[in-house]
């Protein structure tokens, strides 16, 4: 059965410049040897923080537990923005307010499995979109669409 993958968008407006930033993580695919030691292997890729689901979990309580492991986070109020259908499990994305949020960013490397993330990072939205790995990239381009559209039909 396929199971599910759920991510957030996390935003805040820079309070240094007044610029929209999203919260993104470096995630470097590792080897890991009999001994037990770590050694990362290929390129990095950039990504929000997410994860698939485990049990009976919905999307969004993926997200909150994602969140919590990735960055330290308690996010809240998080709404969903856009379902990506693949053959792996449909993708759910959510949009988080950064002072909706709970906790202290985290500051080390997190090791997620056959993964080292880095620390999560601000990055101003108008240079990320590129940037972003796969479906990451995807949802991010319909969320700036929405968010267009929106600022649209309020003029």
């Amino acid at each position: 059965m396929a199971r599910h993958f759920a991510a957030a968008l996390i935003r805040r407006i820079n309070p240094e410049n007044g610029r929209r930033q999203v919260l993104i993580i470096h995630y470097y695919p590792v080897r890991i040897l009999a001994n037990g030691k770590r050694i990362r292997i290929g390129q990095f890729q950039i990504k929000f923080p997410g994860g698939k689901g485990e049990g009976n979990e919905t999307p969004r309580q993926t997200v909150r537990r994602e969140c919590i492991a990735e960055t330290g986070l308690i996010i809240r109020g998080h709404k969903e923005f856009c379902e990506l259908a693949i053959p792996d499990g449909p993708q759910h994305f959510f949009l988080v307010e950064f002072d909706r949020c709970k906790g202290k960013l985290r500051t080390t490397v997190y090791q997620d499995g056959r993964a080292d993330l880095g620390p999560p990072r601000w990055v101003d939205e108008d240079k990320i979109g590129p940037l972003l790995f796969g479906n990451h990239g995807k949802a991010f381009r319909l969320y700036k669409k929405q968010e267009l559209e929106l600022a649209q039909s309020n003029i």
